[in-house]
Protein backbone atom coordinates (compact mmCIF):
# COMPACT_ATOMS: atom_id res chain seq x y z
CA UNK A 1 0.00 0.00 0.00
CA UNK A 2 1.14 3.48 -1.17
CA UNK A 3 2.27 5.63 2.14
CA UNK A 4 -0.31 8.42 2.25
CA UNK A 5 1.74 10.61 4.21
CA UNK A 6 4.37 10.51 1.52
CA UNK A 7 2.09 10.29 -1.70
CA UNK A 8 1.49 13.20 -3.17
CA UNK A 9 -1.89 11.75 -4.15
CA UNK A 10 -0.56 11.17 -7.99
CA UNK A 11 1.93 8.34 -7.63
CA UNK A 12 -0.70 5.75 -8.76
CA UNK A 13 -1.52 8.08 -11.84
CA UNK A 14 2.43 8.20 -12.61
CA UNK A 15 2.61 4.25 -12.05
CA UNK A 16 0.29 3.64 -14.46
CA UNK A 17 0.95 6.61 -16.94
CA UNK A 18 4.71 5.07 -16.80
CA UNK A 19 3.51 1.27 -17.40
CA UNK A 20 0.69 2.52 -20.33
CA UNK A 21 -0.42 6.13 -21.30
CA UNK A 22 -2.35 8.83 -20.18
CA UNK A 23 -5.12 7.85 -17.94
CA UNK A 24 -8.04 10.28 -16.24
CA UNK A 25 -8.26 9.79 -12.62
CA UNK A 26 -12.11 9.27 -12.83
CA UNK A 27 -10.94 5.67 -13.72
CA UNK A 28 -9.52 5.28 -10.56
CA UNK A 29 -12.44 6.24 -9.11
CA UNK A 30 -14.74 3.56 -11.05
CA UNK A 31 -12.22 1.31 -9.75
CA UNK A 32 -11.94 1.88 -6.05
CA UNK A 33 -15.49 2.03 -5.95
CA UNK A 34 -15.98 -1.77 -8.03
CA UNK A 35 -13.16 -2.81 -5.43
CA UNK A 36 -15.67 -1.84 -2.32
CA UNK A 37 -18.83 -3.36 -3.86
CA UNK A 38 -17.16 -6.49 -4.54
CA UNK A 39 -15.39 -6.50 -0.99
CA UNK A 40 -17.71 -5.12 0.81
CA UNK A 41 -15.97 -2.39 2.53
CA UNK A 42 -15.48 1.03 2.21
CA UNK A 43 -14.11 2.50 -0.38
CA UNK A 44 -11.75 5.11 2.19
CA UNK A 45 -9.78 1.67 2.00
CA UNK A 46 -8.59 1.96 -1.49
CA UNK A 47 -8.52 5.76 -1.46
CA UNK A 48 -9.82 8.97 -0.94
CA UNK A 49 -11.63 12.18 -2.76
CA UNK A 50 -8.25 13.57 -3.40
CA UNK A 51 -6.11 10.43 -4.69
CA UNK A 52 -3.82 8.48 -2.94
CA UNK A 53 -5.06 4.97 -4.40
CA UNK A 54 -3.89 1.48 -2.73
CA UNK A 55 -2.14 -1.20 -4.97
CA UNK A 56 -5.71 -3.09 -5.43
CA UNK A 57 -6.76 -0.05 -7.64
CA UNK A 58 -4.01 -0.37 -9.50
CA UNK A 59 -4.05 -4.23 -10.02
CA UNK A 60 -8.19 -4.03 -10.65
CA UNK A 61 -6.88 -1.06 -12.81
CA UNK A 62 -4.92 -3.36 -15.03
CA UNK A 63 -7.10 -6.21 -14.66
CA UNK A 64 -9.80 -5.06 -16.20
CA UNK A 65 -7.55 -4.24 -19.43
CA UNK A 66 -6.17 -7.64 -19.68
CA UNK A 67 -3.20 -7.16 -17.42
CA UNK A 68 -2.22 -9.09 -14.63
CA UNK A 69 -0.07 -8.59 -11.83
CA UNK A 70 1.88 -11.45 -10.63
CA UNK A 71 4.19 -11.67 -7.10
CA UNK A 72 7.70 -11.09 -8.42
CA UNK A 73 9.62 -10.53 -5.07
CA UNK A 74 8.76 -10.89 -1.35
CA UNK A 75 10.61 -9.72 1.39
CA UNK A 76 13.48 -9.59 -1.10
CA UNK A 77 12.94 -13.40 -1.92
CA UNK A 78 12.36 -13.54 -5.99
CA UNK A 79 10.08 -15.66 -6.28
CA UNK A 80 9.81 -16.14 -10.16
CA UNK A 81 11.76 -17.86 -12.98
CA UNK A 82 14.92 -15.40 -13.64
CA UNK A 83 14.27 -12.02 -14.79
CA UNK A 84 16.82 -11.71 -17.69
CA UNK A 85 14.60 -14.86 -18.94
CA UNK A 86 11.13 -12.70 -18.35
CA UNK A 87 12.50 -10.37 -20.21
CA UNK A 88 12.16 -12.20 -23.36
CA UNK A 89 8.48 -12.45 -22.34
CA UNK A 90 6.14 -10.91 -25.42
CA UNK A 91 3.08 -10.18 -23.18
CA UNK A 92 5.76 -7.77 -20.71
CA UNK A 93 4.36 -4.83 -19.75
CA UNK A 94 6.61 -3.80 -16.46
CA UNK A 95 7.34 -4.24 -12.91
CA UNK A 96 6.02 -2.41 -9.70
CA UNK A 97 7.05 -1.81 -6.37
CA UNK A 98 4.07 -2.51 -4.38
CA UNK A 99 5.33 -0.51 -1.27
CA UNK A 100 5.92 2.80 -2.82
CA UNK A 101 3.79 2.27 -6.21
CA UNK A 102 6.96 2.48 -8.55
CA UNK A 103 6.65 1.44 -11.71
CA UNK A 104 9.43 0.07 -13.52
CA UNK A 105 9.64 -0.11 -17.45
CA UNK A 106 12.42 -2.01 -20.02
CA UNK A 107 13.87 0.62 -22.50
CA UNK A 108 16.58 -0.54 -24.52
CA UNK A 109 17.70 -3.60 -22.39
CA UNK A 110 17.50 -0.93 -19.14
CA UNK A 111 15.07 -0.61 -16.37
CA UNK A 112 13.58 2.99 -16.33
CA UNK A 113 11.36 3.84 -12.63
CA UNK A 114 9.13 7.06 -12.17
CA UNK A 115 11.50 8.06 -9.46
CA UNK A 116 14.63 7.22 -11.11
CA UNK A 117 15.52 4.50 -8.05
CA UNK A 118 17.23 1.48 -9.40
CA UNK A 119 15.38 -1.80 -9.52
CA UNK A 120 17.41 -3.32 -6.83
CA UNK A 121 16.04 -1.35 -4.29
CA UNK A 122 12.64 -2.98 -4.37
CA UNK A 123 11.60 -5.74 -1.57
CA UNK A 124 7.91 -6.32 -2.64
CA UNK A 125 6.94 -6.33 -6.52
CA UNK A 126 4.81 -7.75 -8.90
CA UNK A 127 5.54 -8.34 -12.72
CA UNK A 128 2.89 -6.98 -15.32
CA UNK A 129 2.20 -8.86 -18.12
CA UNK A 130 -1.32 -9.21 -20.53
CA UNK A 131 -2.46 -12.73 -19.96
CA UNK A 132 -4.01 -12.94 -23.70
CA UNK A 133 -0.30 -12.90 -24.51
CA UNK A 134 0.46 -17.13 -24.97
CA UNK A 135 -2.82 -17.12 -27.12
CA UNK A 136 -2.60 -14.43 -29.43
CA UNK A 137 -0.97 -16.80 -32.24
CA UNK A 138 -4.46 -18.83 -32.05
CA UNK A 139 -6.37 -15.61 -32.36
CA UNK A 140 -4.57 -14.52 -35.05
CA UNK A 141 -5.07 -18.15 -36.85
CA UNK A 142 -8.49 -17.74 -36.08
CA UNK A 143 -8.16 -21.17 -34.96
CA UNK A 144 -9.47 -23.07 -31.94
CA UNK A 145 -7.37 -24.73 -28.98
CA UNK A 146 -8.11 -26.31 -26.15
CA UNK A 147 -6.39 -25.99 -22.59
CA UNK A 148 -6.28 -28.87 -19.73
CA UNK A 149 -5.12 -28.39 -16.29
CA UNK A 150 -2.21 -30.05 -13.78
CA UNK A 151 -4.88 -30.47 -11.13
CA UNK A 152 -7.75 -30.84 -13.43
CA UNK A 153 -6.92 -33.88 -15.50
CA UNK A 154 -10.77 -35.20 -15.99
CA UNK A 155 -11.63 -31.83 -17.62
CA UNK A 156 -10.78 -30.26 -20.55
CA UNK A 157 -11.70 -26.66 -21.76
CA UNK A 158 -12.53 -25.76 -25.20
CA UNK A 159 -12.54 -22.54 -27.13
CA UNK A 160 -13.87 -22.27 -30.68
CA UNK A 161 -13.54 -19.61 -33.07
CA UNK A 162 -17.11 -19.55 -33.51
CA UNK A 163 -18.36 -18.89 -30.06
CA UNK A 164 -15.60 -16.11 -29.93
CA UNK A 165 -13.44 -18.61 -28.32
CA UNK A 166 -15.24 -18.68 -24.91
CA UNK A 167 -14.69 -21.31 -22.58
CA UNK A 168 -16.54 -24.31 -22.70
CA UNK A 169 -15.21 -27.04 -19.88
CA UNK A 170 -15.64 -30.46 -21.29
CA UNK A 171 -15.58 -33.35 -18.50
CA UNK A 172 -13.89 -36.61 -19.47
CA UNK A 173 -14.89 -38.66 -16.66
CA UNK A 174 -16.62 -41.78 -17.03
CA UNK A 175 -14.95 -41.68 -20.74
CA UNK A 176 -11.94 -43.87 -20.42
CA UNK A 177 -12.73 -45.78 -23.55
CA UNK A 178 -13.40 -43.31 -26.28
CA UNK A 179 -10.38 -41.84 -24.42
CA UNK A 180 -8.50 -44.76 -25.36
CA UNK A 181 -10.12 -45.02 -28.85
CA UNK A 182 -8.75 -41.83 -29.72
CA UNK A 183 -4.97 -42.78 -28.53
CA UNK A 184 -5.38 -45.20 -31.27
CA UNK A 185 -5.95 -43.64 -33.59
CA UNK A 186 -2.81 -41.55 -33.88
CA UNK A 187 -0.37 -43.84 -31.38
CA UNK A 188 0.53 -46.71 -33.17
CA UNK A 189 3.46 -47.36 -30.82
CA UNK A 190 3.71 -48.41 -26.95
CA UNK A 191 3.31 -45.46 -24.79
CA UNK A 192 4.39 -45.84 -20.69
CA UNK A 193 1.36 -43.96 -18.64
CA UNK A 194 1.45 -43.84 -14.57
CA UNK A 195 -1.13 -43.20 -11.70
CA UNK A 196 -0.83 -42.80 -7.94
CA UNK A 197 -0.81 -46.91 -8.00
CA UNK A 198 1.59 -48.08 -10.62
CA UNK A 199 3.93 -47.49 -13.55
CA UNK A 200 2.68 -49.09 -17.12
CA UNK A 201 3.66 -49.69 -20.55
CA UNK A 202 0.47 -49.49 -22.98
CA UNK A 203 0.27 -51.68 -26.56
CA UNK A 204 -2.10 -50.77 -29.19
CA UNK A 205 -3.60 -54.07 -30.55
CA UNK A 206 -6.43 -54.87 -32.67
CA UNK A 207 -9.04 -55.40 -29.51
CA UNK A 208 -7.96 -52.01 -28.17
CA UNK A 209 -5.02 -51.50 -25.27
CA UNK A 210 -2.85 -54.21 -23.52
CA UNK A 211 -1.10 -52.85 -20.05
CA UNK A 212 2.17 -54.82 -18.33
CA UNK A 213 2.80 -53.13 -15.12
CA UNK A 214 6.58 -51.75 -14.66
CA UNK A 215 6.58 -50.78 -11.00
CA UNK A 216 3.82 -51.29 -8.61
CA UNK A 217 4.06 -48.25 -5.81
CA UNK A 218 2.79 -50.33 -3.42
CA UNK A 219 6.42 -52.20 -2.85
CA UNK A 220 8.04 -48.93 -2.87
CA UNK A 221 7.59 -45.00 -2.53
CA UNK A 222 6.25 -43.33 -5.66
CA UNK A 223 9.93 -41.49 -6.10
CA UNK A 224 12.17 -44.08 -5.44
CA UNK A 225 9.84 -46.53 -8.09
CA UNK A 226 10.21 -43.37 -10.64
CA UNK A 227 13.44 -43.06 -9.93
CA UNK A 228 14.45 -46.61 -10.77
CA UNK A 229 12.10 -46.09 -14.17
CA UNK A 230 14.42 -43.12 -14.97
CA UNK A 231 18.03 -44.94 -14.79
CA UNK A 232 16.86 -47.77 -16.57
CA UNK A 233 15.41 -45.44 -19.17
CA UNK A 234 18.59 -43.40 -19.57
CA UNK A 235 20.83 -46.75 -19.48
CA UNK A 236 18.85 -48.17 -22.25
CA UNK A 237 18.68 -45.02 -24.16
CA UNK A 238 22.78 -44.37 -24.20
CA UNK A 239 22.88 -48.08 -25.03
CA UNK A 240 20.52 -48.23 -28.09
CA UNK A 241 22.29 -44.65 -29.14
CA UNK A 242 25.99 -45.66 -29.07
CA UNK A 243 24.65 -49.29 -30.85
CA UNK A 244 23.35 -47.67 -33.52
CA UNK A 245 25.87 -44.91 -33.47
CA UNK A 246 22.96 -41.85 -33.65
CA UNK A 247 20.19 -40.34 -31.70
CA UNK A 248 22.23 -37.97 -29.02
CA UNK A 249 20.08 -35.16 -30.27
CA UNK A 250 17.13 -35.93 -29.20
CA UNK A 251 17.91 -37.26 -26.15
CA UNK A 252 19.39 -33.85 -25.56
CA UNK A 253 15.76 -32.43 -26.72
CA UNK A 254 13.99 -34.82 -24.55
CA UNK A 255 16.31 -33.99 -21.55
CA UNK A 256 16.09 -29.62 -21.99
CA UNK A 257 12.46 -30.19 -22.01
CA UNK A 258 11.85 -32.25 -18.42
CA UNK A 259 14.21 -29.68 -16.89
CA UNK A 260 12.33 -26.71 -18.51
CA UNK A 261 9.21 -28.71 -16.58
CA UNK A 262 10.50 -29.33 -13.52
CA UNK A 263 11.78 -25.62 -13.15
CA UNK A 264 15.10 -25.45 -13.93
CA UNK A 265 17.26 -23.40 -16.93
CA UNK A 266 20.20 -23.53 -18.17
CA UNK A 267 22.38 -21.09 -19.63
CA UNK A 268 24.40 -21.55 -22.86
CA UNK A 269 27.78 -20.75 -21.20
CA UNK A 270 27.18 -23.63 -19.02
CA UNK A 271 27.32 -25.96 -22.13
CA UNK A 272 31.04 -26.30 -22.54
CA UNK A 273 34.14 -28.38 -21.39
CA UNK A 274 36.24 -25.59 -20.84
CA UNK A 275 37.41 -24.70 -16.97
CA UNK A 276 37.04 -21.45 -15.23
CA UNK A 277 40.41 -20.75 -15.65
CA UNK A 278 40.09 -21.26 -19.05
CA UNK A 279 36.60 -19.20 -19.32
CA UNK A 280 38.38 -16.02 -17.45
CA UNK A 281 41.56 -16.43 -20.26
CA UNK A 282 38.50 -16.64 -23.15
CA UNK A 283 36.49 -13.59 -21.56
CA UNK A 284 39.96 -11.33 -21.00
CA UNK A 285 40.87 -12.45 -24.85
CA UNK A 286 37.65 -10.96 -26.16
CA UNK A 287 37.49 -7.82 -23.92
CA UNK A 288 40.87 -7.32 -25.74
CA UNK A 289 39.64 -7.85 -29.07
CA UNK A 290 37.02 -5.33 -28.53
CA UNK A 291 39.39 -2.88 -27.53
CA UNK A 292 41.17 -2.79 -30.77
Amino acid sequence: MSDFKADDGKQAVRCLEHLLYPICETNLHTTAALLAQESQQSVSMFGNSSGYWTFPVIQRFLLARGMKCTSASKHGQWLLDSLHFIQSHPGLVGLIDTDTLDSFVLKSGEWTSTSGVGLDTVINAVIVHRMWSPLLPFYTKNCAFHITIDDDEMNRYECQPSSCWRVEPVSYKGRAAAVKAQLQLFKKSPIMMSNNHEIVICSPSKHGWSTETVLNYECMSIEDATRSVSETLADRLVEHIETHNKGWSVMAHALFSALQQLGGHLRAGEMTEFTDGEKELLATYEQGLKKT
